[in-house]
């Protein structure tokens, strides 16, 4: 299981009840989530970036390498060479496109869902340990609070994109 490290994490925040204190803690949890991956990146010998694509193609099944650079935020030529090194790694497969000949689209391997499982009970493990001594009232509730916040969020920006 990954463990955030004291000397990498963030300092635990200290809340003065104010409201304006909600996005500094959001970014100290960002931060420390970001630890977090790297560390369980290091345990399973790829890169973050490695990581993230193996977990966004894992939520799709199977995406194509331009969706799979949209998602991370990468060109498609960094995406060429990422995809390069998981599938010599084992862990991708590309396969020709169902309905368009000139793509491809991407999928785990079983080596990568293999490695994907492992990473997600490392990450929820990390993430449990961390709630502490929270009861299962205030988990859930954090769980709400959280989800509702991401899903706000992503809303939010859909329509400052499309409006």
């Amino acid at each position: 299981m990954a463990k955030i490290t004291s000397a990498r994490a963030a300092p635990p925040h200290q809340t003065t009840g104010d409201a304006m204190d909600l996005p500094t803690a959001a970014v100290t949890l960002l931060r420390a989530i970001e630890v977090l991956r790297g560390e369980i990146a290091s345990q399973e010998r790829i890169g973050t970036t490695e990581l993230r694509a193996l977990a966004r193609i894992s939520e799709g099944r199977s995406v194509t390498p331009k969706q799979l650079a949209a998602a991370l935020g990468l060109t498609t030529g960094a995406v060429t060479a990422l995809t390069d090194r998981l599938v010599d790694s084992g862990l991708l497969l590309r396969t020709p496109h169902a309905t368009d000949r000139r793509s491809l689209t991407l999928q785990l391997t079983p080596a990568g869902d293999t490695v994907m499982q492992r990473i997600n009970v490392s990450f929820r493990a990390a993430i449990m340990q961390a709630a502490g001594g929270a009861t299962k009232p205030q988990i859930d509730e954090m769980a709400g609070l959280l989800e509702a916040t991401a899903a706000r969020m992503i809303e939010a920006g859909l329509e400052e994109t499309s409006g």
